[in-house]
């Protein structure tokens, strides 16, 4: 076998094309149907993670396949009514931009649904379009419906390829077969990537808020409190969107000064549904049982710098106490009316018990989450 076609029959690298993407594309469509009805957990999210790598590979074979077929000739066309060399080009037409179309809308799905990709744990890629719960849904329905005539279209293709070796008896089939399967074999190793590691995000914990001799009010439109972690090896971010601070602080009554917050954990936000739902589960934040976490300050000191503070406090999550100490910038504003408090933390989800069970595996969730504050309160 030639590895350039000639007139007469593909050579072995068209073949390798070929036959790579038959099988790698029907086994991944097989399998994301296969993958839709696994109950929520590691091996949901970790079959997701391996669906999406080998659907970025067949996209970069289908682009590949393309740029070959501009190069290499193509073996002399047989004899066929007009009309069947008009619906042999225009399924080949449909199929090569269903090849490129369906991973690229589940790459579009897979950003708007606000995942991280990560291809086979080595490389982060892109998100091609912002998160958003509608665009989540029509890539979702998109990527769905590219698969199913993806499927249909490539059973009418080896349905006329038959027709060809069976009832017009030509070579049609024949210069496609792939010679001692050898081209089967490769196809097979392309896809045999499968041991991997990935990591994926933990939910946050919760933090203070400071007031002073003076009471301060929430102002809930200029504030946030926000997580993030790592998710695949890739940053993901959200935020808790109901939260209570009682916040009594002055920088010059340090000792009469005091916090304390309350989180509705059911209120996280990471803008992915999946994700977030999963962070209430017992496993997690279990919030049918801890419908809150808290935190509350016992004492403060002054930083280093003007302005920085350090609050001693005591995190409450899933029913484990954990002394938390919380460094943060008190800025008020020049008459005193306002002002904004800032401040970060980092914490290990295991001192809380985030994620048990199959999701303790620090390789695929990652161990340490980030959370931050930022208040603005008036008096």
């Amino acid at each position: 076998m030639t590895l350039l076609s000639t007139e007469a029959r593909w050579g072995f690298i068209a073949k390798l094309f070929h036959w790579t993407m038959a099988v790698g594309l029907l086994g991944l469509c097989a399998f994301g149907f296969w993958m839709s009805d696994l109950p929520r957990g590691p091996a949901m999210f970790k079959a997701y993670a391996l669906h999406k790598s080998c659907g970025i590979t067949l996209l970069a074979l289908a682009l590949a396949r393309l740029a070959w077929r501009a190069v290499d000739r193509r073996p002399a066309e047989l004899p066929a009514p007009g009309w069947q060399k008009l619906a042999a080009l225009g399924t080949h037409l449909a199929l090569y931009a269903l090849m490129l179309a369906v991973p690229l809308v589940g790459w579009a799905y897979n950003s708007a649904a606000n995942f991280p990709l990560q291809w086979f744990g080595l490389v982060n890629l892109p998100a091609l379009v912002p998160a958003s719960p509608l665009l989540k849904e029509f890539f979702h329905e998109a990527h769905e419906l590219g698969a199913i005539a993806l499927l249909v279209l490539t059973a009418v293709h080896v349905a006329a390829a038959w027709k060809h070796h069976l009832l017009d008896k030509d070579n049609t089939l024949r210069r496609m077969l792939p010679g001692g399967g050898a081209v089967l074999l490769v196809a097979a190793g392309a896809l045999g990537l499968a041991t991997w590691s990935v990591p994926r995000p933990a939910s946050a914990a919760v933090h203070g808020k400071a007031p002073a001799a003076v009471e301060w009010r929430l102002d809930a439109a200029r504030s946030k409190l926000t997580f993030s972690g790592t998710q695949q090896g890739a940053t993901f971010s959200g935020r808790f969107n109901r939260y209570t601070p009682l916040i009594v602080f002055a920088p010059g009554a340090l000792a009469a000064s005091k916090w304390s917050v309350t989180i509705d954990v059911a209120s996280n936000d990471s803008a992915n549904a999946e994700r977030d739902e999963t962070m209430r589960t017992g496993e997690w934040f279990d919030v049918a049982h801890y419908p809150t976490a808290s935190y509350t300050v016992r004492s403060f000191r002054a930083g280093n710098t003007a302005g920085f503070y350090v609050a001693q406090g005591e995190l409450a999550i899933k029913g484990r106490s954990v002394q938390v100490p919380l460094p943060f910038r008190w800025t008020p504003s020049t008459d005193g009316k306002s002002a904004t408090l800032t401040g970060q933390v980092v914490l290990d989800r295991h001192a809380f018990e985030l994620g048990t069970g199959d999701w303790a595996d620090d390789a695929w969730v990652g161990r340490n989450v980030t959370v931050g504050v930022q208040l603005a309160l008036v008096r």
